[in-house]
């Protein structure tokens, strides 16, 4: 016998953290018809001891600090290779190499299941590159929480990066604080349906008649500001799709595919848990537009003196301090999603019964022969003008 966890659907986020403390295994992490993962108690074996409802970060709030960030950094990586393969500057890869220095672990997002799965694993299992780069979706944490603490009892170093409703189920999780975790999170847009990300896969290798073996959100084939998603055959041969002509990118931007938890999301305005926040320096032309460069920049915000102080301890990342006002910016566009919601709940229930191709060309994901046209001649006429 089953049932549903207390929590609204509404508000749940999937951290799992009611997942990972639950001690005889009376809960399991579900995936809804929309293909997000959600909590159910099995009341047959549910002992009643209301630790679920403890940890969940939704139904006990922590304090926020009271600062919102110290200290704002702009920077990219100093080996120009990791740079280029990075969706931004690669500052999380120049802390996670000084942490393995340490002889530290990393804990982060990585491809599995021939990149059709996306769940957090650490450095023991994988390399570092696996964790590199944006993957748009949300990733399974399993339970990870429950090594993380394990290792951190441990006396390991650990970095544990993840979004930041990740970071605030961690910390309910543990419950305590640990000096030797260091956590990362990102200016986050919300997390689509990992589901969605399967059947988009899926439909592309029906499109090119080809099985995809690697995808890369953002390759920087075109420049660091041109989005875009690239395919990798077994021919090892890459194919890239303009963001504004990919389905799944364009149903993310419009906020269709999101989860429910992300359109009232409790850590938007920089309520962050983490000690430190990273993401793409888009603030870089109001601060100074000369400082662009297509090979990619990286936004750091220092939460916590200790975050601070490890940011200021790798000499593989050039960095230059800004004013906390241009990481204002970069929140104040990733603020509370405030459109899209009445659409997504239709959408969902749409893709649901009729597949992608079907909701592709409801909802107009790819554009026509119209569309192609105008903006080939937009940028036709924009290259006569310089």
């Amino acid at each position: 016998m089953i049932k549903k966890y207390p929590i609204l659907d509404l508000k749940c986020t999937g951290c799992s953290a009611c997942y990972n403390i639950c001690p005889n295994g009376s809960i399991s992490m579900i995936e809804n018809e929309e293909g997000f993962l959600y909590p159910i108690i099995n009341i047959a074996t549910c002992i009643e001891c209301e630790l679920c409802n403890k940890v969940c970060p939704e139904l006990n709030k922590l304090e926020y600090n009271e600062q919102k960030y110290l200290k704002s950094y702009y920077g990219w990586h100093k080996n120009q290779d990791i740079r280029l393969n990075s969706s931004s500057g690669g500052f999380f890869s120049s802390l996670a190499e000084w942490i393995i220095f340490q002889d530290g672990i990393v804990f982060g997002a990585a491809y599995f299941n021939d990149i059709k799965e996306v769940k957090h694993s650490s450095t023991i299992e994988v390399a570092i590159d696996r964790f590199r780069k944006s993957k748009y979706v949300q990733s399974s944490i399993g339970l990870i929480f429950k090594d993380v603490k394990d290792q951190l009892d441990d006396n390991k170093l650990i970095l544990f990066s993840g979004t930041p409703c990740q970071i605030s189920g961690l910390k309910h999780f543990l419950g305590i604080n640990y000096d030797n975790l260091i956590t990362v999170d990102l200016i986050c847009h919300g997390v689509p349906s990992p589901a969605l990300l399967k059947k988009h896969i899926e439909w592309r290798e029906k499109k090119l008649r080809k099985t995809i073996i690697n995808i890369d959100f953002r390759p920087k084939d075109r420049g660091w500001d041109k989005y875009s998603l690239g395919c990798k055959y077994k021919s090892l041969k890459w194919k890239y799709f303009c963001a504004e002509d990919d389905p799944y990118f364009k149903a993310f931007f419009c906020n269709y595919s999101l989860r429910k938890s992300c359109y009232d999301c409790n850590y938007s305005y920089h309520n962050n848990f983490s000690d430190i926040t990273m993401g793409d320096f888009w603030g870089y032309y109001r601060y100074n537009p000369s400082i662009y460069d297509k090979r990619g920049l990286s936004l750091i915000c220092a939460n916590t003196e200790k975050g601070n102080e490890i940011i200021n301890k790798l000499n593989t990342f050039e960095k230059y301090s800004i004013n906390n006002e241009y990481s204002e910016y970069a929140f104040r566009k990733r603020r509370t999603i405030e459109y899209g919601y009445e659409i997504r709940n239709e959408f969902y229930s749409y893709l649901h019964t009729n597949g992608w191709d079907k909701t592709i060309k409801k909802y107009k994901l790819k554009p026509n022969i119209q569309l192609r046209t105008k903006r080939y001649l937009t940028k036709a006429i924009r290259k006569l003008k310089v």
